[in-house]
């Protein structure tokens, strides 16, 4: 081989090796700023966000007469101090019925004014018979109906998780308010005028789970949820569907 063949093929070889460097080189250079583009996705979101819920709901016990069940829903905000400790607060808002029955245990009719009353059918019964004295029933047995009462309640609570995995979070929570009131009055189961103020205190607690959906950003709960309005006596129990916005 003479002496320009052999030239010409260690130019070749060169130029082959460094262009093979240059090719290395800049795949290493670009491999750092492709990893920089890549952005891992945050499942779970914790920090501000605004709850609502619409629930359903029990008076274990009243003050007033027949207090029964009734329905009740909230806006709230809040924000997770921990991963498991949150503070929440917002509106409120309660209807709650009065089971005024006006069967075989409830009488009524018009007096001799021509007004409207009711009376203990039963005990009418035993004494009048079946031809019931209207007058005289509502004088020795009277009865009277409670009236529907609606609860405005401002409230702050917090909410601790005291079990929990990636997605589900089992709580309790614990808090109180100011509730207010209508109407002005309502009745004892004795027939006594019980008068409302226009606020009272309330008190609250709860058990429920939580759950962060694959829809970033929600979360949907179950809870049930104890109320105490101490103005007016009563115990009142909801179980209460939630979904929760983490922004």
């Amino acid at each position: 081989m003479s002496g320009k063949k052999i030239l010409g093929v260690l130019i070749i070889l060169l130029f082959s090796v460094s262009l093979y460097a240059q090719t290395e080189g800049a795949q290493s250079e670009s491999a750092p700023v492709t990893s920089q583009k890549v952005k891992k996705i945050k499942e779970v979101h914790k920090g501000l966000f605004i709850n609502t819920d619409l629930a359903y709901g029990l008076a274990l016990s009243s003050d007033i007469s027949g207090l029964s069940s009734g329905f009740s829903n909230s806006v709230t905000v809040g924000y997770d101090i921990m991963d498991i400790l949150s503070v929440e607060a917002g509106f409120y808002s309660f209807f709650i019925s009065a089971d005024n029955a006006t069967g075989y245990a409830y009488g009524y009719g018009y007096n001799k004014d021509g007004d409207l009353v009711y009376f203990d059918a039963n005990k009418c019964k035993k004494e009048f018979g079946d031809k019931i004295d209207v007058d005289k029933c509502s004088e020795s047995y009277p009865k009277y109906l409670s009236n529907d009462i609606a609860a405005k309640l401002l409230g702050l609570s917090v909410k601790f998780a005291y079990l929990s995995t990636e997605r589900l979070f089992m709580y309790v929570r614990g808090g109180g308010g100011f509730a207010f009131l209508s109407p002005d009055k309502n009745y004892k189961s004795d027939g006594t005028e019980l008068s409302m103020s226009g606020s009272s205190p309330a008190f609250d607690g709860g058990l429920g789970a939580e759950y962060y959906t694959t829809l970033r950003h929600f979360s949907v709960s179950l809870e049930a949820r104890a109320y105490y309005f101490l103005g007016i006596g009563t115990l009142y129990l909801t179980l209460q569907p939630s979904i929760k916005y983490t922004f």
